[in-house]
């Protein structure tokens, strides 16, 4: 695929890149890029809610967001 070879730090392009992964049920890739999500946004944004919302479905045990 020829977005695996685009290295970005766009917020919202690695999100939606995350969820067709995610959608493809590609759930490697789809984890990595959720993480990557984590790592970018803001603790308090609905990128870094739904990418951990994601994770937690997943199976995974990301770290837990801050309380509002």
């Amino acid at each position: 695929m020829k977005a695996l070879s685009f290295k970005s730090d766009n917020l919202n392009f690695t999100f939606m890149l995350a969820n067709a992964y995610n959608v493809m049920k590609d759930t490697d890739n789809a984890k990595r890029y959720f993480y990557k999500v984590l790592n970018l946004a803001s603790d308090r944004s609905m990128e870094y809610e739904n990418a951990y919302k994601n994770l937690r479905a997943m199976g995974e045990l990301p770290p837990k967001p801050p309380r509002k």
